[in-house]
């Protein structure tokens, strides 16, 4: 057992070497393309051979192994090579599915590594890649809804997601974040059927879209503030709606004439998801009017409708 765990140890350093020599070597062509005579067509060949070689490789690779080798490219001294870091992102998405069955920390990795990469990305990298990035964001950021067996802490996990995305946004001009923004917001507004066969939103997505929207108020500050105009309707929906049924639970049970004359409070009937989803709202919220330095958001109407919820 023990000469097994050294030769698996063995052979993730030598898929962690081969993986940066293949980035390395693919640079070097690039570097003296024109000194060789080398054709864009060549390149275009090469490139794809090398992605073909590094999904092999990361397909055997562990997250842990994975990430020391990005590590270690990104932290070159040549700033063309941490460019061309960019070969593995595709590799780096197809190993999510592996990492989720082993746990929230292989996955956390596995995001703190496409957050590096983000990082490291020029400006036609973005512009390539943000809506591929950001649409696999919110695929991981389902996860509180779909829970699977694996994940035991989806806090850990759903914060290693969204620290990835508010890279991204950082990133992005205006014109590239708006539809993310508003995709993302339809997502969190969809409907699912529950065990009763009755659509309803989902208070999990929710929780997650609200978190994301704190961390990018967080972030961007006032520039996220005029975004929460398309919010505020939902924030105090999401505050309010409790109180609407507690109402019509009080007049049938006057008119039944109930001989307990004790109703119970709203609060009673709240679940805890949804004194989360509250909790995360009101903090959203907090960020959004602390950062409100030019009262885009904060009027007077949008005060008094905040204020009664």
């Amino acid at each position: 057992m023990f000469h097994l765990s050294r030769f698996l140890l063995f052979l993730q350093m030598e898929l962690r070497a081969l993986l940066q020599q293949v980035v390395l070597h693919l640079q070097l062509i690039r570097s003296r393309r024109k000194l060789h005579g080398i054709t864009r067509d060549t390149i275009k060949q090469l490139k794809s051979s090398a992605n073909a070689i590094l999904n092999v490789i990361t397909s055997w690779m562990v997250p842990s192994t994975y990430f020391e080798g990005i590590s270690q490219l990104l932290e070159h001294t040549d700033k063309n090579v941490k460019k061309q870091v960019r070969l593995m992102l595709t590799p780096l998405l197809r190993i999510y599915s592996s990492a989720l069955e082993c746990g929230e920390s292989s996955l956390s990795l596995v995001f703190e590594m496409l957050a590096s990469m983000i990082s490291s990305m020029d400006r036609s990298a973005i512009g390539t890649y943000h809506v591929k990035i950001f649409e696999h964001c919110l695929i991981a950021l389902d996860l509180r809804r779909q829970l699977p067996e694996s994940i035991k802490n989806i806090n850990m996990a759903e914060r290693s997601v969204i620290d990835a995305m508010t890279v991204l946004t950082m990133k992005l001009t205006e014109t590239m974040f708006r539809p993310l923004f508003f995709h993302s917001l339809e997502w969190a507004e969809s409907e699912f059927e529950g065990s009763d066969c009755i659509q309803s939103r989902s208070l999990d997505r929710s929780i997650s879209f609200y978190n994301m929207v704190s961390k990018l108020t967080e972030h961007h500050r006032s520039l996220f503030v005029p975004y929460f105009k398309h919010l505020l309707e939902g924030c105090i929906r999401y505050l309010t709606e409790a109180h609407d049924v507690n109402e019509a639970l009080a007049k049938r049970r006057k008119k039944a004439k109930v001989a307990d004359s004790v109703i119970r409070s709203k609060h009673e009937l709240l679940s805890l998801k949804q004194w989360h989803l509250r909790a995360v709202i009101l903090k959203s919220l907090y960020k959004c009017f602390l950062y409100d330095n030019d009262l885009k958001l904060l009027d007077s109407t949008n005060f008094q409708v905040s204020y009664s919820a």
